[in-house]
């Protein structure tokens, strides 16, 4: 029976003195590279999330912002053999554009305001059709590289959010750049 006595106190004397098991984190401090996360209530909130996660050093935020089912299509002019490109693909592509390309990397979906030629909102889905202009500085390089072109892109709310379901290159920007079909079949 003293055992059972001194075996508790023990335990009540413990956790007394422990703090609460529950208590919440400190939260850290972000970094210099932070990857911030808009929730994606709307759909362009999509293109916010693609365009940090473009930039960061993790993909976090890109790779949350696309469907499981995710596809890409390619322009048929930049990429005649193209056969298939999905959410895998996409990410291993990502990973060799950022190793490559370790000076400041961007993306514009739309204009400089995010407003695109077509937009067609509705009840769990979305497609816009517009610009997009890739950036991408290499530091040992003078000028930075530029690809451009026209795409639909097709975002559907999912559980957590709207996402990226497709991304189709249809048309080129300007003859100055290629498109980012191009940039894909050069990094795969």
């Amino acid at each position: 029976m003293r055992k059972r006595i001194f075996t508790g106190f023990i335990i009540i004397t413990a956790l007394l003195f422990s703090g609460c098991l529950f208590d919440a984190r400190v939260a850290e401090e972000p970094g210099e590279d932070s990857d911030p996360w808009t929730i994606p209530n709307t759909p362009k909130d999509v293109f916010l999330n693609l365009s940090s996660g473009f930039h960061a050093i993790s993909n976090s935020n890109y790779e949350r912002s696309l469907d499981g089912e995710f596809e890409f299509v390619a322009r048929l002019q930049d990429w005649p053999a193209f056969t298939s490109w999905d959410k895998p693909d996409e990410m291993a592509f990502l990973d060799r554009v950022k190793g490559d390309y370790t000076g400041e990397r961007t993306i514009q979906f739309g204009d400089e305001d995010g407003i695109f030629d077509r937009e067609n909102v509705e009840v769990g889905s979305a497609e816009y059709e517009g610009m997009y202009i890739i950036t991408l500085e290499d530091p040992d390089a003078a000028e930075p590289v530029v690809y451009a072109g026209i795409a639909k892109f097709f975002i559907e709310k999912g559980s957590v959010g709207w996402v990226l379901v497709r991304w189709e290159d249809t048309d080129i920007y300007s003859d100055e750049f290629t498109t980012s079909s191009y940039l894909r079949k050069t990094m795969q």
